[in-house]
């Protein structure tokens, strides 16, 4: 059995709008980054993998109304693998979800040979595989149920319907506590990661409980291999494309499984398969200097890439680092010819640095920021920029008040 398991594709992404691609002119170029990177990966499997099916793992779009040219496009490379004999299972994600509908419907009540759009979790047989399908719950969306309980229900369902001595494969779309949700290069350009510890959210022991010998998953945009343990062999398979700076050297791709490959460690007989045009993204930060000795070094794949520019300069040269900016980024534009560049400058202040780094240890330390974090935040900003104490108190109560809402409207 070959299945191959593409998750994240996003393929109305809504990033920079105003910027247009050079053919489909109504389309952002982010839009037709995603749109040539899942066509390259429906030509790999049509063409070279040839597995007996595709499985989409959620977040096929970047919004739940994506356009009509987006739809076409989608509908053609389905129609593709369809006359290849390849099979395609859809699952919705959060972003194809409007807590009434999800974007796949249109799929799912016009019945296609070969085309099974999965939007509950179930439990289906794929040749001589047990499949555990979960897509991201339409309760969870709208805040009815949390995916912890729906996954524990789902997994007192399954139990029963799996037979002794079958080779379970679990497929989701959900964050997973001890997972990677974001890496980004901090302050002092160490490269550092926001893990999810979310105690409300499902474990790596919870996949490890599903009996599943392989567990592939979508959400989180980053391909990492979770430490499972032997016998489970569990997975991110990542975003298809680049989706932000903070994405730079992230590899993308999606996830092979062939029921005849050895098994290797962390990925079972999985295998990673990398795309290779990847949006180059580039960021620059330093004092001018150093950034005009990082220019230097561009070269031609850097060519058409997303450019992030930070000056980093102290108060008494500020009128320097933009004097200078002009003509960094002429440079910048005649070497590699960027698509977008963002340019800002910072001010160099030691004791700010220190609370910024001291904020960054902290996030990375807890994974998100707590109530009474948000409030010190808020409290520390509103008292810096109105001096005066009954405005502040006036502000405060307000800011309260609409945090207390939003935290209603989560819960």
């Amino acid at each position: 059995m070959r299945i191959s398991i593409i998750g994240d594709s996003h393929l109305n992404k809504v990033s920079y709008k105003d910027v247009r691609d050079h053919i489909f002119t109504r389309l952002s170029f982010r839009a037709v980054d995603f749109m040539n990177s899942f066509e390259y990966m429906v030509t790999k499997n049509i063409e070279e993998i040839k597995p007996d099916a595709v499985i989409l793992a959620g977040d096929v779009y970047d919004t739940h109304d994506p356009s009509n040219t987006v739809r076409t496009f989608f509908g053609k490379q389905l129609s593709r693998l369809l006359k290849n004999d390849i099979k395609v299972i859809v699952m919705p994600g959060q972003h194809d979800i409007c807590r009434i509908n999800h974007a796949l419907q249109p799929l799912l009540v016009l019945p296609i040979e070969g085309v099974r759009v999965i939007d509950k979790p179930t439990v289906t047989k794929l040749g001589s595989l047990r499949l555990l399908l979960f897509p991201y719950p339409m309760q969870a969306a709208q805040r009815r149920l949390s995916i912890r309980s729906m996954f524990y229900s789902f997994l007192d369902y399954a139990k029963p319907r799996v037979k002794d001595g079958e080779d379970i494969m679990l497929i989701g779309h959900l964050g997973v506590k001890g997972a990677v949700k974001k890496s980004y290069v901090a302050s002092d350009k160490s490269q550092q990661s926001v893990v999810n510890m979310d105690e409300s959210d499902v474990s790596i022991k919870d996949l490890v409980s599903s009996g599943a010998s392989h567990v592939i998953l979508g959400d989180y945009h980053k391909h990492q291999v979770l430490p499972a343990g032997s016998g489970c062999y569990a997975m991110y398979t990542g975003s298809i494309e680049r989706t932000d700076i903070s994405e730079a050297t992230q590899e993308k791709g999606f996830i092979f499984f062939d029921s005849e490959h050895e098994v290797i460690d962390g990925y079972g007989k999985c295998r990673f398969i990398p795309y290779p045009n990847t949006r180059p993204m580039i960021d620059l930060k330093g004092s001018i200097a150093e950034i005009d000795k990082s220019i230097d070094q561009l070269t031609e794949k850097d060519e058409g890439a997303i450019v992030r520019v930070t000056f980093v300069t102290n108060a008494a040269d500020i009128s320097k680092a933009d004097l200078a900016q002009h003509e960094l980024e002429k440079k910048l534009r005649a070497k590699i010819k960027p698509v977008i560049v963002r340019s800002e400058t910072n001010i160099c202040d030691a004791e700010e640095e220190r609370k910024a780094h001291e904020m960054e240890e902290y996030l990375i330390q807890e994974g998100h920021m707590t109530r009474n974090d948000v409030i010190d935040v808020v409290s520390t900003i509103v008292k810096e920029r109105e001096p005066d104490e009954e405005e502040q108190a006036l502000i405060l109560s307000m800011a309260h008040e609409i945090y207390e809402e939003c935290l209603e409207d989560l819960s």
